[in-house]
Formats: structure tokens, sequence, C-alpha cells
């Protein structure tokens, strides 16, 4: 959860960021993130800009498993690889991994231009609600339109000594063993967050089950894992409309299965309007379908909520998980579970 910093730490902040004349003028918390720490910057002589600190190493430890004190790290790698949305991205002012000043990984970003999609939903028409949604599906097929050879984490390990797995997060040549990490690692919660492991135990059987349908997917594409109106920014048009303009906290990126991608799996799990899903899928293009589509969708839909029910369990919302485990196990065994084979 976000910590106040010390009025020292912010300076020693400024001044090795901005140099000695880096005096900070107002430094304010921005509310709504419950894993990075995140504050609005002030510096004399500078462009306003934004302060993000990873979480400490104890907290990562403390889980979840998907929980991670390389976060920012694997952010930077995500952006070079998207060079042809440096418009939409953060622009880095400063990046910190050394631990050195405090122990933790911060960067120094240029704000975003915009407001996120998701402030103002109200007062969008059903037309701009249709326009946006078309531009998401250009943008989301704008990241999904990277490749790579694995599987995984979008840093590059070095075996030399460089970046670690746990700098990059996993990568693996097969997509299934991704997929299955991500459920051992919701085992470990289990146990972690004293919370039952059976659902768990049977998302863990149902990828090991179904590995060869998983395996159709072959090419790694680049995906956000956290895409939605929360960290899309968009802003007027000129012409009376919306168009996107920003795109945040890109540190859960990683090279997958396009559909998998939180953005198409929450309109399985929430569907939007037909209209939105429509104007999404109109942007996005067409694709090409691996046979097996409706087993990996479910999966899919598995993995995203076992991703909620041990965000839930780290936040305390403990009351909160029963009908989220529910729908997990309905998934598995009724939905999954009557599915013919592919």
């Amino acid at each position: 959860m976000p910590k106040a910093l010390s009025d020292d730490t912010i300076a020693a902040i400024a001044n090795r960021a901005y140099g000695a004349s880096g005096r900070v003028q107002r430094v304010q918390s921005i509310a709504g993130g419950t894993i990075n720490d995140v504050f609005m910057l002030d510096v004399a002589g500078a462009l306003p800009a934004v302060l993000r600190l990873a979480p400490s190493e104890a907290s990562a430890t403390a889980g979840p498993s998907w929980m991670t004190s390389f976060g920012l790290r694997r952010e930077q790698a995500v952006i070079s690889r998207l060079p042809h949305l440096a418009d939409l991205l953060p622009s880095s002012i400063y990046v910190d991994f050394s631990r050195t000043l405090i122990d933790r990984d911060w960067v120094i970003q240029g704000l975003v231009r915009g407001r996120p999609w998701s402030d103002l939903a109200g007062d969008l028409s059903q037309h701009d609600r249709n326009q946006l949604w078309r531009q998401a599906g250009v943008l989301t097929r704008s990241i999904h339109g990277v490749q790579s050879e694995v599987f995984g984490g979008a840093g590059k390990t070095d075996d030399s000594g460089g970046a670690s797995r746990y700098e990059t997060g996993i990568q693996r040549s097969r997509w299934w063993e991704i997929l299955r990490a991500d459920a051992e690692g919701f085992v470990e919660d289990a146990c972690r967050f004293d919370l039952q492991s059976e659902v768990f135990d049977q998302l863990l059987a149902a990828i090991v089950k179904h590995a060869d349908v998983l395996d159709r997917i072959e090419t790694p594409a680049l995906i956000h894992s956290d895409l939605g109106p929360r960290h899309i920014f968009v802003e007027p048009d000129g012409n009376g409309g919306y168009r996107i303009c920003g795109l945040i906290d890109l540190e859960f990126g990683r090279f997958a299965d396009p559909l998998s991608e939180s953005l198409i799996v929450n309109m399985a799990l929430d569907p939007l309007e037909p209209s939105f899903q429509a104007a999404f899928w109109q942007g996005y293009g067409p694709i090409t379908i691996a046979p097996g589509k409706d087993i990996r969708a479910l999966i899919y839909e598995a993995v995203t909520l076992g991703w909620f029910i041990t965000d839930l369990a780290r936040l305390d919302r403990h009351e909160e998980i029963p009908p989220v485990a529910e729908s997990l196990k309905n998934l598995l065994n009724i939905r999954l579970a009557h599915l013919p084979a592919s």
C-alpha cells in the first residue's frame, strides 16, 4: 500500500535527479494505485512530473506471487518495445534502480496528457464511447503487433550476470508453461493468505490437461496485462469528441496469447454493451484464431479470477473473496468441464 515519504527522502531524490538546484516546491500523493507509491512532484525550474516508487523487496516477498519489486524495470523493458507508441507512453526523466538512495526502485516520469478514460465515463455520449472503444481496439492491436521469440517477461535475461529472470519476469518457450507458473503461484498464495487451495489446484490441473490446446499459440505477442479505461488517458479531439492520448502502468506487460489481454478477458467476465464490443473489434481488426479458442478463453478467465482473488487477499478484503472463488469454481467445474475436447 502507498506510504508517505519523508521530506528528507523527497529532497534527496530531487537532488539526485535534478542536481543541487533541484528544490522541491510541492509533492502530493496521487491516490488510486495500491502497488506503486505515486507522487506529483513540482521542482523549481522543471516541468511538473510524477515520482513512482516500486514496492520494497519486503512488500514483494509478502505476496501475492505476482507481486514484484522489479515492476518498474519491467515497465521500462515494455516501453522500449513500443517506440511507435512513444507519444502515448510516460517519458522517463530519471531512472534509479541502484537502490543506493532508498531500498526501492524509482523513476521520475513526465506527465501523460489528458485524464483517465474511467474518470470521464459518466460524461461521455454513446457516440463518444463507441469512438473511444474503436480507438482502444486500434491501440490494443498496436501493442499486440510486437512479437518475441519467447513467452513471458519483456526484458532480456543476461546469463552473464546482468538482468535476472526476477527482474525480467519468467520466460518460457511454450505458452502453457507461463500459465502453469501463474497457477502454481496461486497455490502458493493460498498457503500464504490462508485461502482454500482446492480451486487453484483445479485450475493448475486444467492448465496441465489442456497444455496441447494452449500450445497452439506459437507466436508470443506483447500484451499490457492491465489494460482498461483506468490506464488509458483521453483528451478532447477538437471536433467535439475525444481521442486516446496516453497509456500508463505497463509493469505487468508480457509476451502471451493476445487474446489473454486483460481488456479482452474482462469483456467476457463483465460484458460491455454490444455496440462497444463491436466498436472495439472493428478497431482491432481481423484475427486468425487457432482451434481450441473456447477452452483457452475460459482458462484465461480463470487465471484472471485467480489474480483478482489473490489481490483481494493482499488488500485484506477477504469478505469479497467467496463470490469470486465461487465464480472460479463454477467456471472450472461446469463451463470448462462441459466443453468438448478440442
